[in-house]
Formats: C-alpha cells, structure tokens, sequence
C-alpha cells in the first residue's frame, strides 16, 4: 500500500509539471461538467458494453449495445427512453425502457411491466446519471490535456458495485443465473473526455471483477463506452401501447 501511495504521488507530480492539472483539478473538472450534462434540455447517450471472460480456457466475448435519449419539457420534468440489445453467452435478448410522469415502463425477457418511480431512480435505471454516482467513489484522479480538450483519469472504489451499480446489473445477471453474491469486483477505472468547453463527450469505463459460475472462479472484464450528443430534434423510443404495462410486484423507488 506504501508503494503504490508513492508512485502515485509521483505519477501526479508528472502529470503537474506536463499539464498543471492535479487530481482536484479533474474532480472540479468532472464536476462541472456533470453540471452542464444535467442541464442539457435534450440529449443522446449511444453505449457499447464489451464483457469478456475466459471459461475452461475457452475465451468469450459479447456486446451490448445501447441508447438512451432524453427530452426535457417546459415544466423541467425529463422523459427518458433506451433500447438496449444484448448479446450474452450466445443468448440474444432486447430491453426497452421508456419513463414519463413518475412511472417506468419496461419491455423484457416476454414481460411488460409498469413501475411507480421518481426521476433519480429512472436515470440510474437508464444509465443516465451513472456520471453523478460514480463521484463519491472515486479514489485517485488525473488531468491529460489533449487537441481536443482534455481528457480525466479516476479510479472507482469497487464499493459501488454494492451500492449503486449492483442495482442496474443485477436483474441482469440474475436472469443468466448469476447471483449477485457471486461477482466481486477488484478494479474499475473511469475515463472522461472533455471537449475544449468542459462538455462531456465520451467516458470509458473499465472492470476488473470475478464471478463464481458452475462452481469456478471465471475472471471477466466489462468495458462500458458512453458517448454523449447534445442535439435537438431527439425522438423518444415510446412504447405503441402503455395499457399492455402491468404493475410490477417491486418496490417503487
């Protein structure tokens, strides 16, 4: 633990001499632009999810792709839409998340159902405020300035995944036969790109975690990208029929 404390603080004393940026200065960065994330009136989010693991010497891989939009109306409530494709351990499944309202319309595995929940609860769900819970976790952090702005280094404590991320997962995973005491995260790593105005633009997010599967420790990593487009003229994703939804037996949020 003494070792890694000083190479990082000499990892930071490079970074202040190359760029003048110290770790405060990437969280104020981040900060802010979280700010300007929130306030965007309308917006769209495409995700890639890449997870690979290494299964009796057998390596495998599987993507998921996503996107999520959100509309802002003049009373300042959000509606938010994903669709979500996924591709896991060659099984192929969609998702489809809609919120308007106070209430969370979701398409999955043959079942439509209908959940009573506020606004906060809705972005976690979609990813959309993924950004804004990840900062009390973070644990080191570092500024690279770049041609196109600048680009913020974090390392996330794994406690996250038991408080805030291991809620989005893990129906998920359990519907796969993963429990969720069966993961354990070891390392995630968050990178965010800035353009020259602070926005947001891109964040890549880095897992390094094992899960008991079959009996066996199986070692995987999940990549998560997330590029950010600020834009007008942003359809939502909304369902044909909302009266098909049934309420769900789940708590509301």
């Amino acid at each position: 633990m003494k070792t890694r404390r000083l190479l990082w603080l000499l990892v930071c004393v490079g970074v202040i001499s190359l760029t003048g940026c110290t770790g405060r200065d990437a969280y104020g960065l981040y900060t802010k632009a979280l700010g300007k994330y929130d306030g965007l009136k309308q917006a769209e989010v495409s995700m890639k999810m890449l997870l690979t693991m290494k299964v009796e010497d057998q390596d495998i891989s599987t993507v998921t792709d996503a996107m999520v939009k959100k509309i802002r109306d003049k009373e300042g409530k959000d509606q938010l839409s994903m669709d979500m494709s996924m591709d896991f351990l060659d099984q192929k499944r969609n998702m489809q998340m809609y919120y308007a309202d106070g209430s969370l319309y979701v398409d999955y595995a043959d079942q439509k159902t209908k959940s009573a929940i506020t606004e906060d609860a809705a972005k976690e769900k979609l990813y959309l405020n993924f950004f804004d819970i990840t900062k009390p976790y973070i644990t080191e952090s570092s500024v690279t300035k770049t041609e196109m702005g600048k680009t913020l280094h974090f390392g996330i404590s794994p406690d996250i995944t038991n408080k805030a991320m291991e809620r989005q997962y893990a129906a998920i995973m359990e519907s796969y036969g993963v429990e969720r005491e069966d993961m354990k995260v070891n390392n995630i790593d968050l990178t965010v790109d800035l353009d020259k105005k602070g926005n947001l633009k891109k964040t890549v997010v880095a897992f390094v975690a094992n899960i008991q599967f079959d009996g066996k420790t199986v070692p995987f990593q999940y990549d998560i990208t997330s590029e950010v487009k600020a834009t007008t003229g942003v359809t939502l994703a909304v369902p044909d029929d909302l009266q098909e939804y049934i309420e769900s037996d789940e708590p509301s949020a």
